[in-house]
């Protein structure tokens, strides 16, 4: 991903966009078209996530959580178990169910990212406004608040109490 980036940094994809890249440990990716931080504490990640134009991300659920309760759509990489990247597909099976709720925009291989890039930036997809809450979270929620709030249920006239 990392290589895949600077490529598309070096074409001029993100349109003169400065290009922030965590790199983790990688010590030989040298980029020269990207602001190279191996890493970022988790406060700068989150207010650089805020500020970007555009998240380009790996798949892991922790980087997902984030970026998404940031109100962001990411185009995400996951890591790949044919790269020998991960022990198995856990984060492909990830992006392609948050894919189908249009929460994400998947590019599964480095030649993917050209178009992905272009599909976010034209689509105006960097942006997704407040995070939905599935209906069943919802529910959950209003119970636990109603149960905090020591709400007495509604109770019909000549029921037992």
């Amino acid at each position: 991903m990392l290589d895949a980036v600077e490529r598309a940094a070096a074409g001029g994809l993100f349109a003169g966009r400065e290009v922030l890249v965590q790199s983790g440990h990688n010590p030989d990716f040298h980029p020269l078209h990207c602001i190279l931080e191996p890493f970022l504490r988790m406060e700068a990640f989150e207010e650089e996530i805020r500020a970007a134009d555009l998240v380009v991300c790996h798949g892991g659920a922790g980087t997902l959580l984030t970026v998404l309760g940031a109100g962001r759509v990411p185009i995400v990489m996951p890591r790949r178990r044919c790269h020998a990247e991960i022990v198995d597909d856990h984060q492909t099976d990830l992006v392609r169910a948050l894919a189908e709720e249009d929460r994400v925009v998947p590019a599964f291989e480095a030649g993917d990212l050209p178009g992905a890039v272009r599909k976010a930036l034209q689509a105006g997809l960097s942006r997704s406004g407040p995070p939905r809450v599935p209906p069943l979270i919802a529910l959950v929620s209003d119970a636990i608040d109603d149960l905090l709030l020591k709400k007495k249920p509604d109770v019909k006239a000549g029921a037992r109490q």
